[in-house]
């Protein structure tokens, strides 16, 4: 089999994705002696270097201003406020009985505006009130206030993908008095770097991603994809609390899996790709081969979805020409069903006939079988 030039790796079949750009299957200092050397290494350098989208302006910018301010005046502000709120209530609390003794005094015209006014300070109160509410709650102008913000912002504008539109607040959920709680935190501490907060669970993926009716597009009903239902439906004790953000949050509101999803500790942390020249293809990506996004039938199995990451034909062909294929193979009539990964592992083989030792585990006589007179897999009889 040869292989096609690199830009033919970037096409693939349906349920298959690249990933990130520049991540790689090769352990870390190989990746790293490659990087400069190679297109998936170009490709990463520029997404981390391309310009960042500027931070959200209008009154964004003044939240901003009021957030950088030093420290004390921050904490002499807010005391300050407080104890000058507490003077008027008590001043009036004290002067109330004169105060509703001299508006009884006064006729009933002056009354009705007075009354009339303050119906109107109230209703603009309530409007500020709920305007605050939608902006602290519902645009991202607010969360980039915080100093800190700045990269992760900058980071979910590149790389969210579809979900450049969503706002904070659609993922991260809080209760108003552990906002609060943070807010007073933050002033009081100003730390260097954002730590665990609205921590994001299943049902808030769910709510997007596993629509009650199924929907047409596999990022509707991720359940009923190959990869999810494997590792959801998985008996395996490292899988029982599976965390959609375990996959979909290894580096900041970046949502692409990348071999760093999969190779992180206590998964598949000793899968690199070990066969011939794929050893050496940095842009190549876990799900490049194992179809992760493939659809399934409602009803299927936890076995089938297993069974549908074994690399096929589809996925080998993206990057494999494969123009010596075995004489007369017609997939259709393949008793494998076109998943080359049965018999090619590329985890644990280095060359391609390794892949011998496996199909004599199924074939007791492989020289009986016209399947492989072909001039590709041939050689492998001999």
């Amino acid at each position: 089999m040869n292989l096609t030039p690199v830009t033919q790796a970037l096409v693939h079949p349906r349920g298959a994705f690249t990933g990130a750009p520049g991540d790689s299957l090769l352990p870390v200092q190989d990746t790293l002696r490659n990087l400069a050397d190679t297109l998936g290494g170009a490709m990463g350098q520029l997404r981390d270097t391309v310009t960042p989208p500027p931070l959200p302006g209008g009154v964004a910018t003044v939240v901003r201003f009021i957030f950088g301010v030093p420290r004390w005046i921050q904490i002499s502000g807010a005391v300050l406020g407080a104890i000058v709120a507490l003077v008027v209530v008590v001043l009036l609390w004290r002067a109330r009985e004169s105060i509703f003794a001299w508006l009884r005094a006064r006729n009933k015209e002056i009354q009705i505006v007075m009354g009339g006014t303050a119906v109107v300070v109230l209703a603009l109160a309530a409007f500020a009130g709920k305007k605050s509410w939608d902006y602290m709650q519902h645009d991202n102008g607010f969360c980039t206030g915080c100093h800190v913000m700045e990269h992760p912002f900058d980071k979910f504008a590149i790389g969210a993908g579809k979900h450049k539109d969503l706002k904070c607040h659609d993922c991260h959920q809080q209760s108003i008095f552990a906002s609060t709680r943070q807010l007073v935190l933050w002033v009081a501490n100003r730390p260097s770097e954002i730590g665990k907060h609205a921590p994001v669970p299943n049902t808030r993926c769910e709510s997007c991603h596993q629509l009650p009716q199924g929907g047409k597009k596999a990022f509707q009903h991720v359940l009923y994809t190959a990869g999810h239902k494997a590792h959801f439906e998985s008996d395996s004790s490292a899988l029982e609390n599976l965390q959609c953000v375990t996959c979909h949050g290894q580096e900041v509101h970046h949502f692409i899996p990348s071999v760093r999803t999969c190779q992180q500790s206590g998964c598949h942390e000793h899968q690199s790709v070990k066969l011939s020249e794929m050893s050496k293809l940095p842009e190549i990506n876990c799900v490049t081969c194992h179809a992760f996004t493939a659809d399934l039938p409602a009803l299927a199995s936890r076995d089938s979805a297993v069974r549908a990451l074994v690399p096929s034909v589809d996925q080998c062909r993206s990057c494999h020409q494969m123009d010596g294929k075995p004489k007369d193979f017609v997939l259709a009539k393949d008793p494998h069903k076109g998943r080359c990964g049965d018999c090619h592992n590329v985890h644990t083989d280095s060359l391609p006939s390794d892949a011998k030792g496996r199909c004599t585990t199924c074939h007791k006589s492989l020289a009986s079988s016209a399947f492989h007179q072909g001039k590709n897999h041939k050689r492998v009889l001999q």
